[in-house]
């Protein structure tokens, strides 16, 4: 939790070895819950340094172990989190199908939070300059793509109480 709490204030450095520690006892007290917690900091820690590739590797390890000791959640959030790095490493038709993955899974346990956060994803995908070529959405109304996808997600924020929306 303290790297997580250091990762969000911006202590990048400082959380990082927080994470390795705790990665460290977690994966010799057998792979549980709070592993799979931990690994899912660790991925967003990696996003956020822009380290992609380990990013990617983080979020598919969490995919698979999410999978393992069934946390539907975790599930989503590995594949929103596969879907930004390969977009940053510029697999945009790759990170296109992923956030779907994600978005399908976030809607299966009707988690709202993460439903705005892929869709989130989406608008940016469809915001990059390959996102151009992408398809349109089925039911868009908007004059682009990412603003269809970012409309949604300020639409299902707007259902939350106290919700702000960030970048």
């Amino acid at each position: 939790q303290v790297g997580e709490t250091l990762r969000l204030q911006g202590q990048l450095d400082l959380a990082d070895g927080f994470l390795r520690d705790a990665l460290a006892q977690f994966g010799n007290l057998g792979k549980s819950r709070n592993f799979v917690l931990t690994l899912a900091y660790r991925a967003e820690l990696a996003l956020d340094r822009h380290e992609h590739e380990a990013a990617l590797g983080f979020f598919r390890q969490l995919e698979q172990e999410a999978e393992r000791i069934m946390q539907a959640d975790f599930q989503s959030q590995a594949r929103r989190g596969q879907a930004q790095a390969l977009l940053a490493l510029g697999d945009v038709a790759a990170a296109l199908a992923v956030a779907h993955e994600a978005l399908r899974f976030a809607r299966k346990i009707d988690d709202v939070m993460s439903q705005i956060e892929t869709l989130k994803v989406l608008g940016k995908i469809y915001a990059s300059n390959a996102g151009r070529a992408l398809p349109m959405p089925e039911d868009c109304r908007e004059a682009t793509s990412a603003l269809h996808y970012l409309l949604r997600a300020f639409e299902m924020a707007q259902s939350l109480q106290d919700y702000q929306i960030g970048s």
